[in-house]
């Protein structure tokens, strides 16, 4: 269990913050730091004074902030531990990125190294928070170089990376990128570049983004064709029976039905049935072979579902859509 020590879930949110904001190519110095945290110079100097003799930071020639090797494991734990966070509000709760981020500053302090990972494995395992961040701490595909859109080349497909440190703090910057459509994994192009700021293209057409827009998103080129996955990581299989139906379902499962799938949800299974299946999925990918989940329907009715999990190295195979088994005796006959 990890040590509720107030003075250092302070020294975690600032080798955190400078090991992003050195990331982004911004020298850290100590009136970046106050202006992000919302303190005065002096606060932030009798901090920087701490982590110094903590040995988590190293003061360079130009007074500029740099973390030394200790520093910066501390600061990839905490990012993974944020970001495996920021994820799983998001993806499991639905909740915002503004509300995400903030329930994540809060919970990373708590949450120990293993939980982390099992957390991560409940959700995929995936490669980036919702910001764009890589969830491994470590920087994103060396092979293609990644700057900020007003520096972007026009004419050129390129990703939308992720949303530099301070735009996620600003919550009027965060709500234009929503209205823009602009989130991490956004395709778009440069069309022009000037004084007044940028016109850029995406999937919904001519866009006009502001230079200081520009200046807070992170953008790479795109990769030329479909990547392949990892082949020593097969997708795990999952199986669902209808164990029971009382009363009446508007979906029209009955008992028997079942559904064979892998990454995608099968088609016909309804979204009441869906929304509760999650955590049962959740469960299973960390390490739980079967389970049980009880569906209400709108209509006074219960469906009740069965959760496999078939082997983890079964080929991946066409979902199953909404097959009926016959009774056993029906099966048996030949029927």
């Amino acid at each position: 269990m990890r040590k509720h020590d107030l003075g250092q879930w302070v020294a975690e949110d600032y080798v955190a913050a400078i090991a992003t904001l050195e990331a982004e190519g911004r020298t850290v110095i100590g009136a970046r730091l106050a202006e992000f945290f919302g303190v005065t110079p002096p606060t932030v100097t009798d901090i920087i004074h701490r982590l110094r003799t903590c040995g988590y930071v190293e003061l360079g020639s130009a007074k500029d902030i740099r973390l030394t090797d200790s520093g910066r494991e501390l600061a990839q734990q905490t990012l993974r531990r944020r970001r495996v966070a920021e994820r799983f509000f998001v993806d499991a709760l639905g909740l915002g990125l503004t509300e995400a981020r903030e329930e994540a500053d809060r919970l990373e302090h708590a949450l120990s190294l293993d939980v982390t990972e099992r957390l991560s494995h409940a959700l995929g395992d995936p490669e980036t928070c919702p910001d764009g961040e890589p969830i491994s701490g470590q920087d994103a595909d060396p092979a293609f170089v990644s700057t900020t859109l007003d520096h972007a080349p026009t004419g050129v497909d390129l990703v939308l990376a992720r949303v530099g440190l301070e735009a996620r703090t600003d919550p009027d910057l965060t709500l234009e990128l929503a209205e823009l459509g602009l989130v991490p994994g956004s395709r778009l192009t440069v069309m022009s570049n000037g004084p007044e700021g940028l016109t850029i293209r995406g999937t919904d057409g001519k866009r006009a983004v502001s230079l200081r827009t520009a200046r807070a998103l992170v953008v790479r080129q795109a990769h030329p064709g479909p990547r392949s996955g990892d082949p020593d990581r097969p997708e795990p299989r999952y199986h669902m029976t209808v164990k029971s139906v009382q009363g009446t379902c508007l979906a029209g499962h009955q008992t028997g039905d079942d559904f064979a799938f892998g990454h995608c949800a099968p088609a016909g299974l309804c979204l009441d049935a869906l929304q509760r299946i999650l955590p049962a999925l959740s469960a299973l990918r960390l390490g739980d072979r079967a389970g049980t989940i009880q569906v209400p329907c709108p209509d006074d009715g219960i469906v009740t579902f069965t959760v496999e999990r078939s082997a983890e190295d079964a080929p991946v195979a066409e979902p199953v859509r909404g097959r009926r088994r016959r009774p056993a005796a029906r099966r048996a006959a030949g029927a």
